[in-house]
């Protein structure tokens, strides 16, 4: 893993660089970009969310222990200079603003499942709506591509969201020779959620009246992000399974009062 202080220098040179090189050209590769995916005229919302996004991938790259500086070196002013890196992903940020990254066909680099969950305090928002595939060259994706990238979208987003939690859809040419993908949240319960529900049902556990009120309106949930209700929902059911309520656990299908009182209080204090 590269050095925390030396990737600081690294991330606060490319972003001067990055900003440098689209005064210099007076915005025109942002200005082209938004034209081709039929966006709004506004270089300056893809500059400064295109910098945030790459701050965010990077710090994700680094969570989890893998080398950021090909990353890095990939996200060039000009993307047709990039050798081995063809593609271009942007996303929206709601309206807000807009962020393009570079990406080499394997995609590897490029976590859409977290870049969906991370709020961006700058905008009060979370996540990105939607998001479009093209090449950097300005030609048009080829039906294997397309084919590819639907298969690698799926199989992250999949990954960390059940059906029951999120809904996307796929719109090829839309514009002409760009993948779309549109994503929403679904409003029902999150796969933590059902899958506690229906140990319920199977009658393997019992919630209390009280604790069963608290876990579909946990007054604390007002205060999340719907990712972090989905984590604290996910956290309640890690410690539920770690304390062996299961449908073959015959011995737990009621509670004691001593666990009841533990998961009254974690419910209470949870944020």
């Amino acid at each position: 893993m590269e050095d925390t202080d030396f990737m600081e220098k690294s991330l606060s040179d490319w972003a001067r660089s990055f900003r440098a090189a689209a005064k210099k050209d007076k915005n025109q590769v942002l200005r082209m970009h938004l034209k081709k995916l039929e966006l709004p005229n506004k270089p300056g919302l893809l500059l400064e969310g295109t910098i945030l996004f790459v701050q965010t991938c990077v710090a994700y790259l680094m969570l989890d222990g893998r080398a950021v500086g090909e990353f890095l070196a990939q996200q060039q002013y000009v993307p047709t200079g990039v050798a081995d890196a063809p593609y271009l992903v942007t996303f929206d940020i709601h309206g807000k603003a807009y962020a393009r990254i570079t990406m080499p066909a394997s995609f590897d680099q490029l976590d859409f499942a977290d870049l969906y969950g991370t709020p961006w305090d700058r905008y009060e928002r979370v996540g990105y709506n939607q998001f479009w595939i093209s090449r950097a060259d300005g030609t048009d994706l080829s039906p294997e591509e397309i084919s590819t990238f639907d298969e690698t979208v799926t199989t992250d987003l999949r990954f960390d969201y059940c059906e029951d939690e999120l809904s996307f859809w796929f719109e090829p040419d839309s514009p002409s020779g760009v993948l779309s993908v549109s994503v929403q949240d679904l409003e029902s319960d999150s796969c933590a959620h059902a899958e506690l529900s229906a140990l319920m049902e199977s009658g393997a556990m019992r919630m209390t009246e009280e604790q069963s009120i608290m876990w579909d309106n946990d007054p604390h949930a007002q205060k999340r992000t719907p990712t972090q209700v989905k984590d604290a929902e996910e956290a309640c059911f890690e410690r539920i399974k770690e304390d062996g309520v299961t449908p073959e656990s015959e011995e737990l299908k009621v509670y004691d009062q001593e666990f009841q009182d533990k998961y009254t209080a974690w419910f209470a204090t949870a944020d």
